[in-house]
């Protein structure tokens, strides 16, 4: 994120995948024909992040950034840069990087199963095709055992935690 900031001269940069936008503001400071004519005119700058470019571009310097846990990033747990106060405290789960729930995770992925359960409400959320997850899960289990052989065996014999399809407890069919 740092080359795309002093690429785009801003100071700071946000992520695109959580927004929570002011209409009116964004209507009276005509922000889609700014980014409209930011993306025709600076076709020279790359999209590394394709919106999340241009936005950060046109209102770097007119956002307002929120509390982390309006916007807590799922990967930053993982990976130790966020501690839990942010995570008992979080209104909104983000699974940006790629960690998803709906993926195969070899380890316990924060608010998995808070997504499957929010999931399940939805009139699309009955209809999921565990199976199909399933096989895919198993699959990728297979293919990083075979990459990482040591951790693999390591979570045989308990030394590591054990290698399981990141499917939620009690959400199989």
């Amino acid at each position: 994120m740092d080359s795309e900031k002093r690429t785009l001269g801003v100071q700071r940069y946000f992520n695109s995948g959580v927004l929570l936008v002011d209409l009116d503001a964004w209507r009276s400071r005509e922000t889609e024909d700014r980014l409209r004519e930011f993306g025709e005119k600076r076709r020279d700058i790359p999209r590394l992040w394709h919106d999340q470019t241009i936005l950060n571009a046109v209102l770097g310097n007119e956002i307002l950034f929120l509390p982390v846990e309006w916007n807590l990033m799922v990967h930053c747990l993982q990976e130790g840069r966020r501690g839990q106060p942010e995570a008992a405290r979080a209104s909104v789960a983000h699974f940006t990087g790629n960690a998803k729930p709906w993926r195969y995770n070899p380890h316990a992925l924060p608010f998995s199963e808070e997504y499957w359960r929010y999931r399940s409400t939805t009139p699309w959320g009955k209809d999921f095709p565990f199976n199909s997850l399933k096989r895919q899960f198993l699959w990728e289990k297979i293919r990083l055992a075979w990459r990482h052989p040591r951790d693999f065996l390591q979570s045989l014999i308990g030394l590591e935690a054990p290698w399981e399809p990141a499917i939620p407890k009690g959400l199989e069919p």
